[in-house]
């Protein structure tokens, strides 16, 4: 567990560090096991800050730090202030040296806070997890304490909202929803794919804000949303009515049956469909439906839900239209050799990778 924890705080102070590492390295911090390794590995980085620096003018510098106590973890150490400010570093010149100072200081601030008060600040500020890079807008997130819910590959969640709507997480997916919901909106922000059943509330809407500026509105309804950022985005409405639109520009408003579905160019007209009720959110049981899906899509799913590595040698094959169901239970290696059979290719697996070509 050292090593991986090592590792772990080493991509961090490199800037490397995926959503899921990030996940796994604040919970090692709050057990707080392997502080003496961190200071070891902040020593070695603050060496380096300036070669005009003696060994031992760092190593006193860094030796006499007090992580949970010479760094009070407060809203100014933050840099979060009203006006979202960002974090001041210590004045060093432009460059290496100061990509470490800043390095080394959210580190510190990391260790210090053990992960929690950092994250809580974090997830009220910006849409994060399975790589959410998009700043949430202030004046689209209601004031309170914010939890980020999230999956891994191969991994799913069912969570029950303050208000009593259900959500289905999928794979790879993250949803960050208030403590408590606003008395005249209900807000939550979504990357990934999850099925909503919402708990009815005349006059307070559910409002889920998505990647790109994509946004879903509705009183009480059941549906599937698809908005993993640069993949497809699609909304499937399994009851009820939504209203879909980006930008602040409807684009639709969906009943039973229906789906909006707009390619990875957003530039592109979306597309209003009829889909199969009983196909909507099937993977919430254990099914894999997919009704006039791109082949390259489909791969892209079952890498969220077996946590496995597709590649897809013959390109031309990725546009393929693909219409079937698969149960999860059948394992990866039965579905690709299906979906091998479909498209007239071949399967090949080499060192826990699967090759189509």
């Amino acid at each position: 567990m050292e090593q991986t924890a090592k590792i772990l705080f080493q991509k961090f102070l490199n800037g490397t560090c995926s959503q899921q590492e990030l996940d796994q390295l604040m919970e090692i911090l709050q057990r707080n096991e392997h502080e003496t390794a961190f200071r070891s590995m902040l020593k070695k980085v603050y060496q380096d800050i300036d070669r005009s620096f003696t060994d031992s003018e760092a190593g006193e510098q860094m030796d006499g730090l007090d992580i949970h106590q010479d760094l009070p973890v407060n809203d100014q150490l933050l840099g979060e202030t009203r006006e979202g400010t960002e974090m001041a570093f210590p004045n060093a010149r432009k460059g290496r040296r100061y990509r470490l100072y800043a390095a080394v200081a959210a580190a510190c601030l990391l260790i210090a806070a053990g992960g929690a008060y950092v994250w809580q600040h974090t997830s009220r500020r910006l849409v994060q997890g399975a790589d959410l890079t998009a700043k949430v807008q202030a004046d689209k997130l209601p004031k309170g304490p914010y939890k980020n819910q999230q999956t891994t590959r191969a991994e799913q969640k069912h969570l029950i909202l303050p208000d009593g709507t259900e959500v289905w997480l999928n794979a790879e997916s993250s949803l960050i929803i208030p403590d408590q919901f606003d008395s005249d909106k209900r807000v939550v922000f979504l990357k990934g794919e999850a099925f909503f059943d919402v708990k009815h509330a005349d006059k307070v809407p559910f409002i889920i804000h998505m990647p790109n500026n994509f946004t879903t509105t509705v009183l009480g309804t059941a549906f599937d949303i698809k908005a993993y950022g640069s993949k497809a985005f699609s909304v499937s409405v399994k009851r009820g009515k939504v209203r879909v639109s980006k930008d602040e520009k409807s684009l639709a408003t969906l009943t039973v049956g229906q789906q909006i579905k707009m390619e990875e160019n957003h530039d592109i007209q979306p597309v209003v469909q009829a889909v199969k009720k009983e196909n909507i959110a099937s993977w919430t049981e254990g099914k894999l439906s997919y009704d006039a899906s791109e082949l390259l899509d489909v791969l892209h799913d079952l890498e969220r839900v077996y946590n496995i590595q597709i590649d897809l040698k013959n390109k031309q094959l990725s546009g393929e239209v693909i219409t079937t169901t698969f149960n999860r239970a059948d394992g990866i290696e039965k579905i690709l050799k299906t979906l091998c059979m479909l498209t007239g290719s071949r399967l090949q697996i080499v060192d826990q990778k699967y090759i189509i070509e």
